[in-house]
């Protein structure tokens, strides 16, 4: 697993020093000049993470779970990166991203299909007038949103094909 914040750390000492010293450079309330909430999250959860495995005294090369909380506003920024009025706002769309631990994504697309789904289908909606095109992006969100068994999903494209 690769650790974004608590690279190499081996003892619960160790932890809680590097923990503090982050809260010091990233926490709102301790830096005034702050405004990473959600870097505060995700350190959070990777303390919480390593801190039981270390006490267990297991090895924490498993991949950590997702803060739901942190995976729902990164998809909250993302729907509205896509939806932008003027278009898809590429600078969000950016930021959003890279504040996604890789090891996550998979989690936030989850998390993402799921929240706004529905949403993203109605402005395409909007914007496609192709009837064939529109039924097969609701026919793929349908299917990533896990609403299709995989012979719908196989019967759907053979025909379409």
């Amino acid at each position: 697993m690769h650790l974004h914040y608590f690279k190499s750390i081996k003892t619960l000492d160790k932890l809680k020093k590097e923990r503090n010293k982050l809260m010091k450079e990233f926490h709102p309330d301790v830096n005034k000049n702050s405004n990473d909430l959600a870097k505060v999250q995700e350190i959070n959860c990777e303390y919480d993470f390593l801190y039981d495995k270390i006490e267990k005294g297991e090895s924490p090369k498993t991949t950590p779970p997702p803060n739901n909380e942190f995976l729902k506003k990164q998809a909250q920024s993302i729907f509205y990166a896509l939806t932008n009025v003027n278009g898809v706002d590429a600078t969000l769309l950016c930021q959003t991203l890279s504040n996604v631990p890789d090891n996550q994504y998979k989690a936030l697309a989850t998390v993402y299909l799921k929240e706004h789904g529905v949403d993203l289908l109605d402005h395409i909606s909007k914007q496609v007038k192709n009837k064939k095109l529109k039924e097969t992006i609701a026919f793929t969100v349908r299917a990533a949103m896990g609403d299709l068994t995989v012979l719908e999903v196989f019967t759907y494209f053979k025909n379409v094909l």
